[in-house]
């Protein structure tokens, strides 16, 4: 899109229309041109609509993208009963998930392609099996308690909707499917989204001198790492990059890894931790923890950073990946992932400062800020040891 014709789009909010078809026009306009222009990630944030997942409608039409077909034919195809399908088509073309090419027709759209994605399913999944109950406690659990800032991640309005005690991801523990469909969106999150190991993180922090090599120091520490599929995302863009690579989770998540071939493969090492507790690889050259830190509140952020403030070396960096939130003009995105951490974790999304600040108390210090995805506000939050020059 050109900037005249972005210019033109700005211009509209200027003069509201008062006429009322005019202005249904331009609303069923924006609305359209907001449907093609929408990424894998915004459908994912916007829509909690399951059922065609489930079906496998979405991927049975974008598997078959430009050509339609007819109600009875995707009801012999998903097996659905057609008086039910014909009422969810009808929903699913209203809101841009398909679209409907005649009157008992129907096709793909661009957003049925990113609907058909695994990871954009996993997050819709997510969402709605875990998130939505949540969501819906909020207002009687503001209300109990006075509109205080939740601080308690055993105290939140997730706890509230499915009355337990145990903080959540505590509790997906004991509930396999919430488990499942919450690892599978956290591991596709940001789907579509530049690789950062593609030339977007810093990468002369990674660089070793070939006799910290020669003694098999630490190159990269992935804590809270998952699966590892941000070392293996490393490998891929940087396989000249020499150093060990370690991947960091409690063994419970580990334990469900299915890429241990490929780590293996790639020289990727898997080390059980739970990064409350003592770190234990010591003098990386760079600790990583990418969305780890925006799941807590700041005292449980203290004693997760805490712990590899003392366990860096003079020379090691620090590299916290996660969003920035602006000071001013924050998107719906990013207030939308702030209200979810409050939600499910009582732990926010913070502001630069907020960060610095954080930092500070944890015995590490700032260097620098380098946002690489504005549109979330996604950053690396850069520190070094609090006496590094």
């Amino acid at each position: 899109m050109s900037s005249s014709a972005v210019e033109q789009l700005q211009n509209l909010l200027k003069d509201t229309p008062s006429d009322e078809n005019e202005r249904r026009d331009i609303y069923g306009a924006a609305v359209k041109l907001m449907y093609q222009v929408e990424t894998p990630q915004d459908t994912q944030q916007r829509l909690y609509h399951g059922t065609g997942i489930d079906l496998n409608l979405f991927k049975f039409l974008d598997e078959n993208k430009g050509n339609a077909f007819s109600q009875k034919e995707l009801a012999d195809i998903t097996g659905a009963e057609p008086a039910l399908l014909y009422r969810l088509l009808r929903f699913y073309a209203a809101h841009g998930m398909i679209n409907q090419v005649d009157q008992d027709t129907y096709g793909a759209s661009n957003i049925t392609h990113n609907l058909a994605l695994p990871g954009t399913a996993a997050g819709i999944k997510h969402y709605s099996l875990t998130m939505t109950p949540a969501y819906q406690a909020i207002p009687k659990y503001l209300a109990k308690n006075s509109y205080k800032n939740p601080t308690d991640s055993t105290k939140t309005p997730f706890n509230m909707a499915y009355n337990t005690e145990l903080p959540v991801f505590k509790w997906r523990e004991q509930n396999p499917e919430n488990y499942k469909v919450g690892q599978a969106f956290m591991a596709a999150q940001r789907i579509g989204q530049r690789s950062v190991w593609d030339g977007l993180v810093p990468l002369d922090d990674f660089k070793m001198k070939q006799e910290d090599i020669d003694n098999d120091r630490v190159m990269l520490c992935d804590v809270g790492g998952g699966s590892g599929h941000q070392c293996v995302e490393f490998r891929k863009y940087q396989p000249d990059m020499k150093g060990r690579i370690v991947t960091e989770d409690l063994f419970s998540v580990q334990n469900l890894a299915k890429n241990r071939e490929e780590l293996n493969k790639l020289n990727i090492e898997m080390v059980p931790h739970n990064f409350m507790q003592e770190q234990p690889v010591q003098g990386a050259k760079v600790y990583y923890l990418r969305n780890v830190i925006h799941n807590w509140n700041d005292e449980p952020s203290k004693v997760i950073l805490g712990s590899v403030a003392k366990a860096v070396a003079a020379d090691s960096v620090v590299i916290v990946d996660d969003v920035v939130m602006p000071q001013v003009g924050a998107s719906w995105k990013q207030s939308s992932m702030d209200l979810a951490m409050m939600t499910m974790l009582a732990a926010v999304e913070r502001t630069e400062n907020h960060f610095a600040q954080l930092l500070q108390e944890s015995g590490l210090k700032l260097r620098n800020v380098v946002t690489y995805d504005k549109d979330y506000g996604d950053s690396f939050i850069i520190a070094v040891p609090a006496d590094a020059s």
